[in-house]
């Protein structure tokens, strides 16, 4: 390592030649900020197998200093963010994560010693990557202890519905690399970390199905046996492992009364203790969006296994092993940062009526001239021959899912606050004759009319639940209640896991998207329920593998046809009558049985059929558009009809002078 810290010169004159021959940056840096700190935010920190430096990053450079501290050299420089540094088992090289070719990869610095590699030529190359795609980003890089391989957490870019923290493993001489799990093995892997066995690999793991941020785990990995066993679990989660090089030792971060610490496992008699805390605080209510900084900076054993060297509130700390007693380890870095000229718009803040962008739940009126829907959380009524809208009633409580009365005379909708829940109302599209119909708060949704317009069908939850829960999927378990027109009587149907309640030409069924078995119905008793029908197209939401169940599926008016929605594009579909099986229908495949056809263009939301069943319609942001299904078949383009909503808001303007006394200003204008 004595020679590596010698050859530092030989690295920037290097680098210098590599970047000349490079292809040029699409930004030019042209500001240099120097100063000099004592300190770091979030650095990832790895001791060299000799015990005798570190390497750490600051700024999205790497820095090397003695394991007793003092001035760090810079060994990395550019417009390039370099982080998470590990050096190889052997001392020569350095394994960091860079987007210095313009994505981010997995890259090797050679420190200068003699290489057996092909891929390297000390004498001109000192950086190779070991990936090359622009597809991922890569979190906790790991060396093998052997020194031959690469394991890090990988995830696909642009997929945060998609998140798949996956572990890969690379050889270190080429290859594209494979994954160690795959999607269902249901694994959410982060923080890999090996001992001193070559086939044990320990990680991060959290199940898909947990939706506990803090429900991370550390597992172990049998390389050779393929075989996984549960390490480590707290309620504070178990993120972040580190094994000492004696194999006795495991290091772990988790969450406590909010503040994030290290534990302390003996390997050996399963026992264990805080090491010390508090610490950095982690991150681990950051699971979706594939994030490449891990739940917490890395950290490393010393190479006796008795001590971790970590960072901690902005230093770097040497902390025994098992005492937890913590001893600062002192630098200062010179830090040497190009930057870009910052990205500005000069954008005037509005202060004139505000412009309606989305509308909700529309429903058209039987007669198909009137559009009942939610602007701004009021319930609104379009009249489509000529345009003009008006707001129907004057409510504090949020208006949402209005339904028609099938002769047009009533509206009902549901109410909601955060503090109160919830009611259904019926009103004429005029204003008039408003009328509460529940007595009982709750979290009401869908309401539907019967035939003979003398009760609504109603979703309802516990509005306490709903208020309260973190997950908004997780509401609890819906019923299915009727509520009289006129006498307010709520009477319990069935309890369902679904939405989407509707009728057909068949007033005896009512029809819902159950989450779990698809397109159901059943008798207004809530007896002699029915599937009929399976559609496969919806992505899985935030998970892994393949299309899933569609649970927003709706059957015609005459039964033959559904349309479902699925990853906001909506379908027509074919009904066939298969007697006593359930139809599947795959959205995805081209070999499909039964006719398929995509009826929007770009996203849509709330679809619904229209009374005849000859249109289906649907929103996106104030326009309604509507497909006449008559004037296209399954194989031609759909040209809908768009509704342009035109409605103002006048704008919150707060009024009256607040006075700050004693405060220092921080101008954002360069001159001032």
């Amino acid at each position: 390592m004595h020679e590596a810290l010698k050859s530092i010169f030989l690295i920037f004159c290097t680098i210098s030649f590599l970047f000349a021959q490079s292809d040029p940056l699409p930004l030019k840096p042209t500001k240099n900020i120097s100063f000099s700190t004592d300190e770091g935010t979030w650095m990832n920190i790895d001791v060299s197998p000799d015990g005798k430096h570190i390497v750490f990053d600051l700024l999205g450079d790497l820095y090397l200093i003695s394991i007793r501290g003092g001035k760090a050299t810079q060994i990395t420089s550019g417009m390039a963010l370099d982080t998470q540094p590990r050096f190889s088992p052997d001392g020569s090289k350095i394994l960091f994560i860079s987007d210095r070719d313009g994505a981010e990869n997995i890259w090797i610095l050679n420190l200068g010693t003699t290489l057996s590699s092909k891929l390297f030529n000390k004498d001109k190359i000192i950086f190779s990557a070991i990936t090359n795609g622009d597809d991922a980003s890569y979190a906790s890089p790991e060396w093998s202890p052997d020194g031959k391989y690469v394991v890090v957490s990988r995830t696909p870019r642009f997929t945060w519905i998609d998140v798949n923290h996956n572990l890969w493993i690379y050889h270190i001489n080429g290859g594209d690399g494979t994954p160690l799990f795959h999607n269902d093995e249901k694994i959410f892997a982060l923080g890999p970390a090996f001992g001193p066995e070559v086939d044990q690999l320990y990680f991060v793991n959290r199940h898909p199905e947990n939706r506990d941020p803090f429900g991370h785990q550390v597992e172990k990995y049998n390389l050779k046996t393929g075989l996984l066993e549960l390490i480590a679990t707290q309620v504070g989660g178990a993120i972040r492992p580190a094994i000492s090089p004696d194999g006795k030792w495991m290091v772990y971060g988790s969450r406590h009364d909010g503040r994030t610490g290290y534990r302390l496992r003996n390997l050996i008699n399963n026992t264990e203790t805080w090491l010390t805390y508090p610490v950095q605080q982690d991150q681990q209510e950051n699971n979706w969006m594939g994030t490449s900084t891990d739940h917490m900076p890395g950290y490393s054993f010393t190479p006796d296994s008795k001590n971790i060297i970590t960072s901690i509130d902005g230093h770097i700390y040497r902390v025994s092993i098992p005492n937890g007693v913590r001893k600062k380890i002192p630098f200062r870095a010179d830090v040497k940062v190009k930057i870009v000229p910052v990205v500005h718009f000069d954008k005037n803040v509005p202060d004139g009526p505000v412009e309606l962008t989305q509308i909700r739940y529309p429903e058209l009126s039987p007669n198909g001239n009137e559009l009942a829907f939610t602007a701004i959380n009021k319930l609104y009524v379009l009249n489509l021959s000529n345009g003009s809208s008006k707001q129907v009633v004057d409510l504090d409580d949020g208006q949402f899912y209005p339904s028609w009365s099938s002769d047009g005379e009533f509206i009902a909708f549901v109410t909601w606050n955060d503090y109160t829940g919830g009611h259904v109302y019926k009103v004429r599209p005029d204003g008039t004759m408003l009328k509460k119909l529940t007595h009982q708060s709750g979290y009401y949704k869908e309401p539907i009319w019967s035939i003979s317009n003398k009760q609504l069908f109603v979703s309802m939850g516990n509005w306490q639940q709903f208020s309260s829960q973190a997950d908004l999927r997780g509401r609890g378990r819906m019923n299915i209640v009727s509520v009289s027109a006129d006498s307010r009587e709520i009477n319990h149907i069935t309890d369902f896991n679904g939405s989407g309640l509707h009728f057909t030409n068949d007033p005896t069924r009512l029809y819902y998207s159950d989450h779990n078995d698809g397109l159901a119905s059943i008798k207004l008793d809530g007896t002699d329920r029915k599937i009929h029908l399976r559609v496969y197209g919806q992505r899985p939401y935030l998970g892994h593998g393949g299309p899933v169940l569609s649970n927003q599926v709706y059957m015609s008016p005459d039964g033959s046809q559904a349309i479902v929605q699925a990853d906001y594009n909506i379908y027509l579909v074919e009904v066939p009558n298969l007697g006593t099986e359930i139809p599947h229908i795959y959205l995805d495949d081209p070999t499909n049985g039964f006719p398929v056809k995509k009826l929007n263009y770009q996203d849509t939301h709330f679809p619904k059929w229209e009374k005849s069943g000859k249109k289906v319609y649907w929103s996106l942001g104030s326009s309604l558009f509507i497909s006449d299904l008559l004037s296209v078949g399954y194989s031609d383009i759909d040209n809908p009809e768009e509704i342009k909503i035109d409605l103002t808001f006048s704008r919150f303007k707060g009024d009256g002078i607040i006075a700050f006394r004693g405060c220092t200003i921080l101008s954002m204008d360069d001159d001032l």
